[in-house]
């Protein structure tokens, strides 16, 4: 006797679990091809949106991370309500990402190198900025200067100041710009990589005031958004207009950085900049500082940055009777043999435009060439 059940049984499908679809080439994807690539489309090189737990499991050694100001909270000072209550959105963007804020800031080191890092975590409320925000990379920019290290910000926010917060959250941008103003004044290094999308009062303040600002691929970077400012001017946009591909051809940015290479070129950054400033205050001979950059990657004789002196006068600020960083680091290169330069095999990413660098081999007497310094 055959048995009959009063309701259906469903099969289980696994196909969601396995396969995904991209956002940009529409492409199914494997997603563990997804996960080998930090979760990159592996047919179009698009990055997927990603949170803070996955950017400190990317980039820190270890994952080791010690975060700093886990207590400040956003409040409701204005009891605001449109569809929804603030303060239930905040509770919602709370329980979603199990963090206080949009913005995550601590200390821990990449490829060795200590610094201040921070992410804005774009799962949180879009990564808008509040007044939590601002308070946090002011306190980091502080603490960055009291311990007289680097300060790395991962931008997300794409949704710029937070509307909920008002004025207050506007104020965020000055307040910001003002630490980051004085953190550099000091002498601090301020790095930001710009991810999909960076927008509105975040870009409008510390997200572009970098002193080497990098970006991963294809992301949507600006005030505005496109459509915004075509209807209102009502004029054509030209093609990839504010995406990081767009302001690298501009001079906006100074170099665009696969997510799989971030983390190497990151922490040579911090190693570049730590050494020469060693080498500067006599406290590191140049070779020894040399020797260690050797381990990178990334050829230390070039290197993206936006408003870097002439090379004859980083010769003259890098010297000090210990002998020239940028020269003992094209004699260790020399010797190790050459490492290329950022992109796989070698080469910039297709479709990449030139860039602009500080080549430290070059004197100032060398006619210019491809790779002339600004």
């Amino acid at each position: 006797m055959a048995w009959k059940f009063p309701f259906r049984i469903k099969k289980q499908n696994n196909t969601d679990a396995l396969w995904m679809k991209c956002e940009n080439c529409n492409s199914l994807v494997y997603k563990r091809d997804v996960e080998a690539l930090l979760e990159c489309c592996p047919e179009c090189d698009w990055h997927f949106r990603i949170d803070h737990k996955k950017r400190i499991e990317q980039l820190l050694d270890d994952g080791q991370f010690e975060e700093l100001f886990p207590e400040l909270e956003s409040t409701d000072p204005l009891t605001f309500r449109a569809k929804k209550a603030y303060k239930d959105k905040l509770k919602a963007a709370m329980k979603s990402t199990g963090q206080r804020d949009a913005a995550v800031f601590g200390v821990g080191s990449i490829n060795g190198a200590k610094s201040v890092f921070g992410v804005i975590d774009p799962t949180f409320i879009m990564g808008a900025m509040g007044s939590v925000t601002g308070e946090k990379i002011a306190r980091a920019a502080e603490y960055a200067t009291e311990h007289k290290l680097p300060l790395v910000l991962i931008s997300g926010s794409g949704g710029g100041a937070r509307m909920e917060e008002g004025v207050l959250s506007l104020m965020q941008m000055a307040k910001s710009s003002a630490a980051l103003g004085r953190f550099k004044e000091a002498g601090g290094l301020y790095v930001v990589v710009l991810t999909n999308a960076t927008m509105g009062g975040s870009m409008a303040s510390f997200a572009s005031l970098g002193d080497v600002i990098v970006a991963e691929p294809m992301a949507l970077l600006g005030f505005t958004g496109p459509r915004v400012i075509q209807q209102t001017i009502k004029t054509d946009l030209p093609e990839g207009f504010q995406t990081s591909e767009f302001l690298l051809e501009h001079g906006f940015i100074d170099r665009i950085v696969r997510r799989t290479e971030m983390r190497e070129y990151l922490g040579f950054l911090l190693t570049f900049f730590t050494q020469a400033t060693d080498v500067e205050k006599g406290t590191v001979p140049a070779q020894e500082a040399a020797k260690s950059m050797r381990m990178s990657t990334f050829d230390s004789s070039e290197l993206v940055v936006m408003n870097t002196p002439p090379p004859e006068e980083l010769n003259g600020t890098a010297s000090n009777g210990n002998g020239n960083l940028q020269a003992a680091a094209e004699q260790a290169h020399a010797e190790a043999g050459s490492h290329g330069t950022y992109g796989s095999n070698g080469a910039a990413p297709k479709g990449e435009p030139a860039e602009v660098s500080v080549t430290a081999a070059k004197s100032a007497e060398e006619p210019p060439g491809d790779n002339e310094s600004r």
